[in-house]
């Protein structure tokens, strides 16, 4: 049976029998791809480590077969974070964009758009763990166009509500739920929307604002993204940012 190669972000890791594990892995072709690897657990050196989530990796495994696993034969660090998985705040928000990319990468035909984004945004707070404190108000803005539900950029002083079902900026309130429009979130999304990461930094939001910023595009995802439920991480996240 031939090999394969692939590379990857573990997107989840479940222990399986004594020594295995069962890995959920967003590979750069294949999307969200599920493996099982023999024998780590009990190995010395810690091999287990590999495998935890935000590890990127690349992988030798062998095709899955009916409902068989694909099963890895050999696996390499691809990228050594140097903070990401060292801190606390670090690890809580990659835990929180991982899950979030999670829920949102199914559909066959747009899932292989996320690793790269993925991988961009895990590497970009490994390599600034001191200038991330907004940036998940970035990336669960930016996944929405990733997602095929990208926001129109219609915000003017007229337009400065944004309609959650329709995907874009009116002169009047929709609500939706328990989502109720309110116009500082609306000119957040759009100064967000025409922003790259680093102009977040100018950003002096209260962790209300955050919180209530973050409800809105998880109503919005609820709303578009079939299937779509809140990620546990944040209650996580929430804990450790305060």
């Amino acid at each position: 049976m031939a090999l394969l190669k692939s590379n990857g972000i573990v997107v989840r890791s479940v222990k399986y029998g004594e020594s295995s594990l069962i890995l959920e892995i967003l590979t750069e072709n294949d999307g969200l791809s599920s493996f099982i690897v023999s024998g780590v657990r009990k190995k010395k050196g810690a091999t287990a480590s590999l495998y935890r989530p935000m590890q990127q990796l690349s992988i030798v495994h062998y095709p899955s077969k009916g409902d068989n696993l694909a099963r890895i034969k050999e696996v390499t660090l691809a990228y050594h974070y140097d903070h990401l998985l060292s801190s606390v705040p670090t690890t809580a928000l990659g835990n929180f964009l991982i899950e979030c990319t999670q829920k949102v990468a199914q559909e066959k035909d747009i899932k292989s758009r996320f690793y790269g984004f993925l991988i961009d945004s895990l590497t970009y707070i490994d390599k600034h763990p001191m200038d991330v404190s907004n940036y998940h108000l970035y990336f669960i803005s930016k996944l929405a166009e990733l997602c095929g539900y990208e926001i129109e950029e219609n915000y003017s002083n007229e337009n400065c509500f944004f309609d959650i079902t329709q995907g874009n900026f009116t002169s009047h309130e929709v609500i939706y739920e328990q989502y109720r429009p309110d116009q500082e979130l609306a000119r957040l999304l759009h100064f967000i929307l025409s922003s790259a990461e680093y102009q977040l930094n100018t950003l002096k939001i209260t962790r209300d604002k955050k919180y209530a910023f973050l409800d809105m595009m998880l109503a919005y995802f609820s709303f578009h993204v079939p299937g779509f439920t809140r990620p546990k991480s944040l209650d996580v996240f929430k804990v450790v940012f305060g």
